[in-house]
C-alpha cells in the first residue's frame, strides 16, 4: 500500500514548492485509492457503488491533470524568465569586461604621462 507521503523534486538542498507538495499528497492518495481498488477487487471485496468509486477516481485524476497543466505551465514560465535573465547576465558581463578594458587602457596611458611628466621635470631641472 502506498502511504501518503511528499515526492522529492528538484534539488535536494532546496524544499519543494508548495504547489508540488499539494500535487505529490493528492498524487499519494490517488495510488493509495489504485492500490486499495485493486486489492479488493483482487479479493473479491466490494467497496460499495462502483460507479462512485469509478467517479471519485476519475475526479482524483482529473485535478491531477490540471494540477500537472499548472505546474507545466508555470515551469515553462520560470524557464523563459530564467533564459532571460542568463541573456541580461551575459549581457552586463560583456559590458563589465569592455568597462575594464577602458579603464585599463586609461591607467596605461595615465602611466605614460606620469612617466613624461618626470622625464620633463627632471630635464628642467639638469637646464637649471
Amino acid at each position: 500500500m502506498v502511504s501518503e507521503e511528499t515526492f522529492a523534486s528538484g534539488s535536494s538542498s532546496t524544499p519543494p514548492p508548495p504547489e508540488h507538495d499539494v500535487a505529490s499528497v493528492k498524487l499519494a492518495k490517488l495510488l493509495a485509492f489504485q492500490d486499495s481498488f485493486s486489492q479488493s477487487k483482487g479479493k473479491g471485496i466490494s467497496i460499495g457503488s462502483k460507479q462512485g468509486g469509478d467517479a471519485n477516481y476519475h475526479h482524483v485524476v482529473s485535478e491531477l491533470k490540471q494540477e500537472i497543466m499548472l505546474l507545466k505551465h508555470e515551469s515553462i514560465d520560470k524557464d523563459f524568465l530564467n533564459g532571460s535573465l542568463d541573456v541580461r547576465v551575459s549581457s552586463l558581463e560583456q559590458e563589465n569586461s569592455v568597462k575594464d578594458a577602458k579603464i585599463s587602457k586609461l591607467q596605461a596611458n595615465l602611466g605614460g604621462i606620469t612617466a613624461l611628466l618626470f622625464d620633463e621635470a627632471a630635464l628642467i631641472s639638469e637646464v637649471w
